[in-house]
């Protein structure tokens, strides 16, 4: 048992030794964090693994900056991004002061010095413009559809990239005053009087219209079709008052306005009645016109036409008057009834009211002779036709007057003029009014004229003494008065062709024989002899 212990003690012993001597490397080796193979020498793969991840971790250590570094970092970026956004400038659109129109306008506005804007109306790009060194800039651009645009601004930078935007503009455009008539006002033929008052002007058809009472809204109408207006408001307080026609686009805006016209109210006493006028129902034609109104019973009242008094009639027992004269001029006149003191002097006057006179009917002149596409010999020409009698017509050839004359109370007329040279020419008539004015014109008619020949032989006079312009044959439809009219302008003198063809048949037989001046028949060959001779045919048998 002893020796088991002093073998045990020896062991333990040696066992220290070889520990104390082992110890400082094995300390050396984990102080390193390496340890080698034990048959080689080298590093474990294990062991180089864990170096290589090691050094990773510390190469990442050492590049990545600690959370508080990277947020430094980012927020410095971001100042420096937020510094060069805030250097760029927001392009800007002025308001525009007064109302726009369809059509070229400039627009103008703000922006950083010398980039480029860019100009968007409705969603479309139209251009783009400089900023100049003011910071300033204008672009001349066109809206030709009236009504509500939405434009923006935008800022480009050197790319043509949008850096910044406008605020979105609504800019209401109404439609040009070059495409509005500019209304009128027409100004009151005599006094208007507190109360109800109307005025009356012109303007372009189915247009809005504003009335404005020294600057106020007074009533809006439409004007007719026919370019008339006419409104009746209420004006209490005498007084002289500007009055202004404004014209409206659908939306209401004022695209035109009349210039200013100053109107005099004068008070109405409350013991006058003032007279009124009644609108035709039916329409009137220049000349005798009869009108009627209401007034003070046995009050006289005067009728004042374009300012001018026509004349004065005494209102009746009932009320009525009714006034008979002559309005000569047609067109549209303005009515306005007076009532007078018995010193003559206006005391109340009715409303201006619109008065259209039409020009009379007149009856179109007629070519009758010669025809369309009648070949002529150039030189001495002879028209006849109708038309109105007593009026004057005007023979017009290519455009040229070649003269008047009067037509006849038969309502024949007759023309003659020497026409020279050839070819083609047109004639129409015109009816003239007194004041030489065309109010009707014919159908143009064409008529062809040649070189007459150079040898003219004059038909001789036979035993009958008569000459025959033309030994005329009979066609389907002729009678002998609308003979007459063609070839004398007077279809009462067809009896002179029963004459002469009858004398020329009792020496030639070819001549039809006229027994019955109601009956002639297709192809008989009657004589047609000069106007003036068939006058003094007529004559003689007179």
């Amino acid at each position: 048992m002893n020796r088991f212990l002093v073998n045990d003690v020896i062991k333990l012993v040696v066992t220290i030794v070889l520990l104390l001597i082992l110890l400082p490397s094995v300390c050396a080796r984990f102080s390193t964090g390496v340890a080698e193979s034990p048959a080689t020498g080298e590093k474990p793969l294990t062991q180089e693994t864990e170096e290589a991840t090691a050094l990773a971790q510390t190469t990442e250590e050492a590049t990545t900056p600690s959370p508080s570094e990277a947020g430094e970092e980012a927020s410095a970026t971001q100042e420096v991004e937020n510094e060069g956004q805030l250097e760029r400038t927001v392009p800007t659109l002025d308001l525009s002061a007064g109302a726009l129109t369809t059509g070229p306008l400039t627009l103008s506005g703000t922006g950083e010095p010398g980039s480029q804007i860019e100009v968007v109306v409705d969603g479309q790009v139209i251009g783009t413009a400089t900023v100049d060194a003011n910071g300033r800039w204008s672009f001349d651009a066109s809206l030709a559809e009236p009504g509500e645009h939405q434009i923006v601004i935008n800022g480009l930078d050197a790319d043509g990239n949008v850096y910044a935007s406008s605020e979105v503009v609504t800019l209401p455009v109404g439609a040009s005053a070059v495409d509005v008539a500019i209304p009128t006002i027409d100004l009151p033929s005599a006094e208007l009087f507190t109360g109800s008052v109307t005025l009356l002007g012109t303007g372009a058809p189915a247009t809005d219209i504003e009335l404005r009472l020294n600057g106020e809204p007074f009533v809006r109408t439409t004007i007719d079709d026919a370019g008339l207006w006419a409104v009746t408001g209420t004006i209490d307080e005498p007084g002289e008052y500007e009055v202004v026609v404004n014209a409206l686009d659908e939306a209401g805006h004022v695209v035109a306005a009349s210039e200013p016209v100053v109107i005099p109210v004068v008070s109405l006493g409350s013991d006058v009645t003032p007279p009124t006028f009644d609108l035709p129902v039916a329409e009137l034609t220049s000349g005798e016109i009869t009108l009627t109104g209401t007034g003070e019973p046995g009050s006289e009242v005067e009728i004042v036409v374009d300012s001018d008094v026509v004349g004065t009639v005494t209102v009746g027992e009932d009320g009525f008057w009714s006034w008979t004269g002559s309005i000569d001029q047609p067109g549209n006149h303005q009515v306005v009834i007076n009532s007078l003191d018995a010193d003559g002097n206006v005391i109340a006057a009715s409303n201006p009211a619109p008065l259209t006179i039409a020009a009379p009917d007149v009856t179109v002149p007629a070519l009758i002779s010669p025809q369309a596409g009648d070949t002529l010999l150039a030189g001495r020409q002879t028209f006849r036709g109708t038309g109105e009698p007593e009026t004057e017509l005007e023979i017009v050839v290519d455009g040229e007057s070649m003269g008047t004359t009067t037509v006849r109370d038969n309502g024949a007329w007759s023309f003659a003029e020497t026409i020279d040279g050839t070819g083609e020419i047109e004639v129409v008539i015109n009816a003239l009014d007194a004041e030489g004015e065309v109010v009707a014109s014919s159908e143009a008619v064409t008529l062809i004229l040649t070189e007459p020949e150079e040898v003219i032989v004059e038909e001789e006079a036979d035993e009958t003494g008569l000459v025959c312009q033309e030994e005329y044959t009979v066609v389907a439809d002729d009678w002998l008065s609308k003979l007459a009219d063609k070839y004398f302008g007077d279809l009462f003198l067809y009896p002179a062709i029963v004459t002469a063809t009858n004398e020329k048949h009792a020496i030639d037989d070819t001549f039809a024989e006229i027994e019955n001046p109601d009956v002639i028949e297709p192809g008989w060959k009657v004589c047609i002899v000069e106007t003036e001779v068939a006058e003094s045919l007529i004559e003689e048998e007179n």
